[in-house]
Parts: structure tokens; C-alpha cells; sequence
């Protein structure tokens, strides 16, 4: 994932490719409801102005690396995917709302981009963090993000706070894998040994 967002951000400055790949994937709250959820599987690769590409692929790299190695590649992909997902729509829905405004989200918020693969790392990551008991991890991240979505107010910390609720409540709904993991279930095999 990592490797085909650098791909894709390579392509966006084709002139050719460009444009097409941009219509494909770039995700507002102002497009029609049909036409941005076709598009949320590709805006997982499209970096947001606010992020350099590098950081985005180095986030989806190591958070669902990691997720990969200690969790499992399916659990974390889907929590990943209804991060991302959620936190899209979610917002979009807040943003329509009459109470758009208690949580920092004009009506003109709805032309800005949404959050690309930042959604699905906070929610793979917060899944993680609770999933192997590293509450004070998870703490630090939560306090990290309210800390930023207040600083820099808009669509992002919307986003990122419920991606980061849909990774917590994976972790509380799928308590069979908190710290059972191929590479946790390894450790303590050779340890036993």
C-alpha cells in the first residue's frame, strides 16, 4: 500500500495520467453520495495537500506493517478499510447537519479533501495499540489528536477522531485477538521451549 501510494503520487504529476487518477479518487463531502463512495477505495492513495508523499506511504508501511505481523493482515486491512470508510462518511454527514458548527465544520468544508490514508492508519493503529494493552500508547495518541484537530481546525481532526473511535471499538469488539498475534503466540512458543 505504501509502494502504490508513491506510484500514484508519481502519476498525479504526469499530465496525461494526472487528472484522470485525480477525478478517480479525490473525495469531498460536496460530490454526490453515489459518486464518493466509488471513490473511496482509490482516495486511499491520494496523499493530502498537508502531508508530504513520503509520509504517507511511511505511515500505511508501518502501521499496517505492523498491524500485519502482530494481528494479522485481513484484521487489520478491515479496520483500516472501515476507518477510512467511516470517517469519510461520517463526516460528510456532520458536515450536512444543522449541528455541523459544534464540531468545527462550516458547510464551505465540504470542497476540502478528505484525510487519504491517514484515516486507515489512525484506525489500524488505535486498533493495535488496544489490541496489545498499550493504553498509554493509546492515550498519548488520542490526547496527540485532539491536540491538533483543535490547533488546526477543519475537516482532518474530525476525521482522524473517528477513525480513531472505529479502531478503538474494533479492538473492544474483537477482544479475541487482543494480544494473540502469530508473531506474540511464536515468542511464547520458544519461550516455552
Amino acid at each position: 500500500m505504501g509502494a502504490a501510494s508513491v506510484a500514484v503520487w508519481l502519476l498525479l504529476r504526469n499530465h496525461s495520467v494526472g487528472p484522470p487518477l485525480w477525478h478517480s479518487g479525490a473525495v469531498y463531502a460536496s460530490l454526490p453520495l453515489g459518486t464518493e463512495i466509488l471513490r473511496l477505495p482509490m482516495s486511499l492513495f491520494i496523499p493530502t495537500p498537508l502531508l508530504p508523499v513520503w509520509g504517507a506511504a511511511a505511515q500505511l508501511v508501518l502501521v499496517l506493517g505492523i498491524g500485519e505481523m502482530l494481528i494479522g493482515r485481513w484484521v487489520t486491512i478491515v479496520v483500516a478499510a472501515i476507518g477510512h470508510v467511516a470517517s469519510t462518511l461520517i463526516a460528510r454527514v456532520i458536515i450536512d447537519s444543522i449541528h455541523g458548527n459544534l464540531f468545527g465544520l462550516s458547510p464551505t468544508l465540504a470542497h476540502m479533501l478528505d484525510t487519504g490514508p491517514s484515516a486507515a492508519a489512525t484506525a489500524a493503529g488505535a486498533f493495535l495499540l488496544l489490541a496489545l494493552g498499550l493504553k498509554r500508547c493509546a492515550v498519548l495518541l488520542t490526547v496527540s489528536l485532539l491536540v491538533a484537530a483543535f490547533f488546526i481546525p477543519g475537516i482532518d481532526g474530525v476525521e482522524h477522531m473517528i477513525a480513531l473511535a472505529c479502531g478503538f471499538l474494533a479492538a473492544v469488539l474483537l477482544p479475541r485477538f487482543r494480544h494473540r498475534s502469530p508473531a506474540t503466540e511464536e515468542l511464547s512458543a520458544s519461550a516455552l521451549q
